[in-house]
């Protein structure tokens, strides 16, 4: 194998590569396991949020009757199980319930992959149903459980794992066209958004201007009552709107660095979970935020675990040997 002066596998040894491949494009099985309780929690929240208005919005007696729904849109309501199943006030609560169900088999991992596959179904056919008071993070919310569905998200914490009988995978990485197609999935929802945000430029000032969270924080339904604490320091605002242009721009490139790829890996959650975090605190913008920040969580790396392990090893070792020491 070629080495350098210094004995390391050379640039152009194909392992390093592949090594180098996994750490950009693998997903840390721990890093699953975390994304799918997040995941399942988000599929509750959004359907407790939903219930409110199962009669107005998802039966035949609401504000969009099926009939008219059909008529309208023939081509989306093929979608949505709704329309198939019932309009009923009994039959869609059934539906909710299903969907509570199959969430809470995500949450513990239990028939992870079934239960994934089921919630991705229920979740399309809920929003076509009432699509016109959609979320802004009901699309990405889909993604993510679209992409889930082919990856292991029950192998750690997971009732799966603990009844698994056969042997352990010897790596926590997982690298597969799922885990790449995922981590490039929510990268490409920042990169898009730029062109948008500053073409064409005649509709886009605000943003070349600095002018885009000014805007924002002033409307007032958007705004909370920390956005419009916020809006008295208009000499900030500029620098929050070209800070949140370069993070959405320069982020993704920073967690596919190929130089010290877990150290800037975890730089870049750390950035969009602030980000969003902010997004939460100063405009309503429903699950948006934590559907966000629930998609970064599969970009832990595994150089973060295997730190944050070993220092949990250290520190029961160190718990042990005092309890030995004074006896």
């Amino acid at each position: 194998m070629p080495t350098d002066t210094n004995g390391n596998a050379a640039p152009c040894d194909p392992g390093s590569w592949r090594r180098k491949g996994r750490e950009l494009f693998g997903i840390d099985l721990r890093s699953l396991a975390v994304f799918r309780l997040s995941l399942a929690s988000m599929i509750l929240i959004d359907l407790i949020r939903r219930t409110p208005d199962l009669v107005g919005l998802y039966t035949d007696y609401g504000a969009i009757p099926r009939e008219l729904l059909i008529a309208e849109f023939r081509d989306r309501s093929q979608l949505s199980l709704h329309f198939l199943l019932s309009g009923s006030v009994t039959g869609v609560a059934c539906l909710f319930v299903i969907a509570g169900i199959f969430a809470l088999m995500m949450l513990v991992g239990y028939r992870t992959r079934l239960a994934t596959i089921a919630s991705w179904l229920l979740l399309m056919s809920f929003q076509n149903r009432a699509d016109l008071v959609g979320d802004s993070g009901d699309g990405i919310l889909l993604l993510l459980l679209f992409w889930g569905m082919f990856l292991p998200l029950g192998a750690r914490f997971s009732i799966d794992s603990a009844l698994n009988t056969r042997p352990r995978r010897a790596s926590d990485s997982l690298l597969s066209v799922g885990t790449a197609a995922l981590l490039t999935q929510i990268c490409l929802i920042y990169l898009a958004g730029i062109p948008l945000k500053l073409y064409p430029f005649e509709t886009h000032q605000i943003w070349w201007r600095g002018e885009a969270i000014y805007y924002a924080l002033h409307r007032d339904l958007l705004a909370t009552t920390w956005g419009v604490w916020l809006r008295q320091f208009v000499w900030l605002l500029p620098t929050l709107t070209y800070a949140t242009l370069t993070i959405e721009a320069l982020g993704p490139l920073l967690a596919f660095s190929p130089w010290r790829t877990g150290p800037c890996r975890t730089m870049a959650i750390m950035l969009f979970i602030c980000l969003h975090i902010g997004f939460a605190m100063f405009v309503v913008l429903g699950l948006f935020p934590l559907i966000c920040i629930t998609g970064w969580l599969v970009f832990l790396p595994s150089w973060l675990w295997d730190k944050l392990f070993d220092r949990l090893r250290r520190s029961q070792k160190r718990k042990v040997t005092i309890f030995f020491d004074s006896d």
